[in-house]
Protein backbone atom coordinates (compact mmCIF):
# COMPACT_ATOMS: atom_id res chain seq x y z
CA UNK A 1 0.00 0.00 0.00
CA UNK A 2 0.97 3.22 -1.21
CA UNK A 3 1.37 6.48 1.44
CA UNK A 4 2.00 10.26 0.93
CA UNK A 5 5.67 10.93 1.02
CA UNK A 6 5.09 14.53 2.54
CA UNK A 7 2.23 13.58 5.00
CA UNK A 8 2.06 9.46 5.30
CA UNK A 9 -1.95 9.35 5.01
CA UNK A 10 -2.59 6.30 3.39
CA UNK A 11 -5.84 7.38 1.27
CA UNK A 12 -5.05 8.59 -2.16
CA UNK A 13 -6.99 9.50 -5.41
CA UNK A 14 -5.32 7.72 -8.46
CA UNK A 15 -5.12 10.54 -11.36
CA UNK A 16 -3.57 9.60 -14.18
CA UNK A 17 -1.73 5.88 -15.35
CA UNK A 18 1.65 5.97 -17.86
CA UNK A 19 2.45 2.88 -18.34
CA UNK A 20 6.10 2.60 -19.74
CA UNK A 21 7.45 6.50 -20.21
CA UNK A 22 11.39 7.50 -20.97
CA UNK A 23 12.31 8.22 -17.33
CA UNK A 24 14.04 11.38 -18.01
CA UNK A 25 12.69 13.42 -21.40
CA UNK A 26 15.54 16.15 -20.79
CA UNK A 27 18.25 13.67 -21.97
CA UNK A 28 19.83 13.98 -25.46
CA UNK A 29 20.84 11.64 -27.49
CA UNK A 30 22.55 11.26 -30.68
CA UNK A 31 20.52 8.69 -32.40
CA UNK A 32 17.48 7.01 -33.02
CA UNK A 33 19.12 3.72 -31.01
CA UNK A 34 19.64 5.58 -28.27
CA UNK A 35 16.88 7.50 -27.73
CA UNK A 36 14.76 3.79 -28.53
CA UNK A 37 17.09 2.30 -25.64
CA UNK A 38 16.64 5.03 -23.09
CA UNK A 39 15.35 3.82 -19.56
CA UNK A 40 11.41 3.86 -18.93
CA UNK A 41 9.44 3.54 -16.39
CA UNK A 42 5.60 3.99 -15.19
CA UNK A 43 3.65 7.01 -13.72
CA UNK A 44 1.01 6.80 -11.54
CA UNK A 45 -0.04 10.12 -10.46
CA UNK A 46 -2.05 10.33 -6.93
CA UNK A 47 -3.42 12.81 -5.23
CA UNK A 48 -3.27 13.13 -1.36
CA UNK A 49 -6.39 14.77 0.05
CA UNK A 50 -4.83 15.49 3.56
CA UNK A 51 -1.85 17.52 2.31
CA UNK A 52 -2.42 18.61 -1.40
CA UNK A 53 0.42 16.60 -2.97
CA UNK A 54 0.29 15.22 -6.18
CA UNK A 55 2.82 12.71 -7.03
CA UNK A 56 4.20 9.76 -8.85
CA UNK A 57 3.53 6.57 -6.58
CA UNK A 58 5.32 4.44 -9.17
CA UNK A 59 8.28 6.60 -8.91
CA UNK A 60 11.22 4.43 -8.80
CA UNK A 61 15.02 6.49 -7.84
CA UNK A 62 17.01 3.52 -9.31
CA UNK A 63 15.99 4.49 -12.91
CA UNK A 64 17.52 7.93 -11.80
CA UNK A 65 20.93 9.12 -13.40
CA UNK A 66 21.39 12.83 -14.25
CA UNK A 67 24.95 13.68 -16.14
CA UNK A 68 26.23 16.17 -18.81
CA UNK A 69 23.34 15.08 -21.60
CA UNK A 70 20.27 16.31 -19.25
CA UNK A 71 19.47 19.36 -20.89
CA UNK A 72 16.82 21.09 -18.96
CA UNK A 73 17.64 25.17 -20.04
CA UNK A 74 13.82 27.05 -20.28
CA UNK A 75 16.09 30.20 -20.79
CA UNK A 76 15.32 30.52 -24.48
CA UNK A 77 11.34 30.79 -23.79
CA UNK A 78 10.43 34.73 -23.03
CA UNK A 79 7.80 33.68 -21.02
CA UNK A 80 9.93 31.88 -18.69
CA UNK A 81 12.95 34.72 -18.44
CA UNK A 82 10.04 37.03 -17.06
CA UNK A 83 8.82 34.53 -14.48
CA UNK A 84 12.40 33.35 -13.18
CA UNK A 85 12.93 37.12 -13.28
CA UNK A 86 9.91 38.32 -11.51
CA UNK A 87 10.17 34.90 -9.16
CA UNK A 88 13.91 36.08 -8.39
CA UNK A 89 12.66 40.05 -7.58
CA UNK A 90 9.57 38.80 -5.39
CA UNK A 91 12.11 35.93 -3.21
CA UNK A 92 14.67 39.08 -2.48
CA UNK A 93 12.02 41.11 -1.30
CA UNK A 94 9.72 39.29 0.05
CA UNK A 95 12.37 37.41 2.31
CA UNK A 96 14.65 40.08 2.39
CA UNK A 97 17.51 38.01 1.07
CA UNK A 98 20.36 40.68 1.11
CA UNK A 99 23.82 40.26 2.13
CA UNK A 100 22.74 36.25 2.76
CA UNK A 101 23.88 32.46 2.31
CA UNK A 102 21.40 30.57 -0.55
CA UNK A 103 21.86 27.22 -1.38
CA UNK A 104 19.93 26.17 -5.06
CA UNK A 105 18.82 22.32 -5.31
CA UNK A 106 18.93 21.60 -9.10
CA UNK A 107 20.22 24.56 -9.95
CA UNK A 108 20.74 23.92 -13.75
CA UNK A 109 22.95 26.23 -15.21
CA UNK A 110 23.29 28.68 -12.27
CA UNK A 111 21.22 31.51 -13.88
CA UNK A 112 18.59 31.44 -11.44
CA UNK A 113 20.90 31.48 -8.48
CA UNK A 114 23.25 33.87 -10.33
CA UNK A 115 20.11 36.35 -10.34
CA UNK A 116 19.31 35.96 -6.85
CA UNK A 117 22.91 36.39 -5.77
CA UNK A 118 22.76 39.68 -7.84
CA UNK A 119 19.80 40.99 -6.95
CA UNK A 120 20.76 41.16 -3.00
CA UNK A 121 24.13 40.94 -2.58
CA UNK A 122 24.19 37.31 -1.82
CA UNK A 123 26.75 34.05 -1.74
CA UNK A 124 25.04 31.52 -3.61
CA UNK A 125 26.09 27.73 -3.49
CA UNK A 126 24.35 25.18 -6.28
CA UNK A 127 23.95 21.96 -6.69
CA UNK A 128 23.04 19.49 -9.31
CA UNK A 129 25.34 16.19 -10.24
CA UNK A 130 24.09 17.68 -14.14
CA UNK A 131 25.54 20.58 -14.20
CA UNK A 132 28.05 21.75 -17.29
CA UNK A 133 30.91 24.24 -15.96
CA UNK A 134 31.34 24.80 -20.05
CA UNK A 135 27.61 25.96 -19.75
CA UNK A 136 27.49 28.27 -16.93
CA UNK A 137 25.09 30.85 -16.73
CA UNK A 138 26.66 32.49 -13.11
CA UNK A 139 27.23 36.34 -14.03
CA UNK A 140 31.39 37.15 -13.86
CA UNK A 141 31.95 39.09 -10.22
CA UNK A 142 28.19 37.10 -8.81
CA UNK A 143 29.26 35.27 -5.64
CA UNK A 144 27.73 31.90 -6.76
CA UNK A 145 29.67 28.51 -7.32
CA UNK A 146 28.42 25.10 -8.54
CA UNK A 147 29.11 21.78 -7.07
CA UNK A 148 28.42 18.88 -9.61
CA UNK A 149 26.91 16.70 -6.74
CA UNK A 150 23.70 16.47 -4.35
CA UNK A 151 23.18 18.40 -1.40
CA UNK A 152 22.55 16.15 1.18
CA UNK A 153 23.30 15.78 5.28
CA UNK A 154 27.09 15.49 4.72
CA UNK A 155 27.64 18.20 2.50
CA UNK A 156 30.55 20.53 4.93
CA UNK A 157 28.52 24.01 4.48
CA UNK A 158 27.30 26.97 6.86
CA UNK A 159 23.88 26.40 7.33
CA UNK A 160 22.29 28.55 4.54
CA UNK A 161 19.79 31.44 5.00
CA UNK A 162 17.53 30.02 1.96
CA UNK A 163 17.18 27.25 0.04
CA UNK A 164 15.95 27.23 -3.30
CA UNK A 165 14.27 23.67 -5.35
CA UNK A 166 12.04 24.92 -8.06
CA UNK A 167 12.89 22.31 -10.43
CA UNK A 168 13.55 19.38 -7.64
CA UNK A 169 10.29 17.89 -6.31
CA UNK A 170 9.48 16.16 -9.45
CA UNK A 171 12.97 14.05 -9.23
CA UNK A 172 12.68 13.03 -5.15
CA UNK A 173 10.75 10.18 -4.17
CA UNK A 174 10.19 11.67 -0.54
CA UNK A 175 10.04 15.33 -0.48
Amino acid sequence: STSCPACGEQRLVPLVDLPGVPVIVNALTHTRGEALAAPRGDIRLVYCGSCGLVFNAAFDPALMHYDGVYENALHFSTHFQKYAEDLAQDLVASFVLKNKRIVELGCGDGSFLSRLCELGSNEGFGFDPAFDPNRSAIKPGVSAKVTRELYTSKTTLPPPDFISCRHVLEHIDRP
